[in-house]
């Protein structure tokens, strides 16, 4: 986390590393917060799959390929488990938050923000919010906006929108 009073930026810009910061395969009990990461390439901020108990605080993603990736095909059975994302921003990337293949369970995201992702009108993969697999999806008090995709995109189990915003996505708003 950031040293209170100071700001940890973790930019991209002319570097050649596609990735940003990633939590690869069975990290558990993790807490990033306060940190901005912009300019790569591919995934701004990624759990790659059998994470369980990370919390993301604060966090702002911006200008990558997908904010928050969570679960990556390559990693077989990768699944990420007691998730908590609060108070974050993922904004003018081409994917805001996205959990596939998944799967995710008991994921809980809280006042969080993912708009102006998709930088093209064509982009109308590029969601919110994308959930492909699983259950217990709990969302709250989170706004999907001006994305090319959907606001907020859910294929999961047991799912819970809760006082959440969605206005001018270009596909679908729930």
């Amino acid at each position: 986390m950031a040293y209170p009073g100071e700001e940890v930026i973790i930019d991209g810009e002319g570097v050649d590393r596609n990735y940003g910061f990633g939590l690869f395969g069975n990290v558990s009990y993790m807490r990033i917060e306060g940190i901005k990461i912009r300019n790569f390439g591919g995934y701004g901020l990624t759990l790659w799959g059998n994470n369980r108990h990370i919390e993301i605080v604060n966090v702002e993603v911006y200008n990558c390929e997908t904010g928050l990736r969570m679960t990556d095909p390559y990693i077989p059975g990768g699944v990420v488990e007691n998730i908590i994302i609060n108070g974050c921003r993922f904004h003018h990337n081409s994917m805001g938050v996205d959990c596939s293949p998944g799967p995710g369970i008991n994921v809980m995201i809280v006042n969080t923000n993912s708009s102006y992702n998709g930088r093209e009108a064509s982009e109308t993969w590029a969601d919110g919010f994308a959930f492909e697999s699983r259950q217990n999806i709990y969302v709250e008090k989170c706004v999907a906006s001006f994305n090319c995709g959907d606001g907020f995109d859910f294929k999961s189990d047991t799912t819970v929108l809760n006082r959440c915003l969605c206005h001018d996505n270009a596909r679908d708003g729930i």
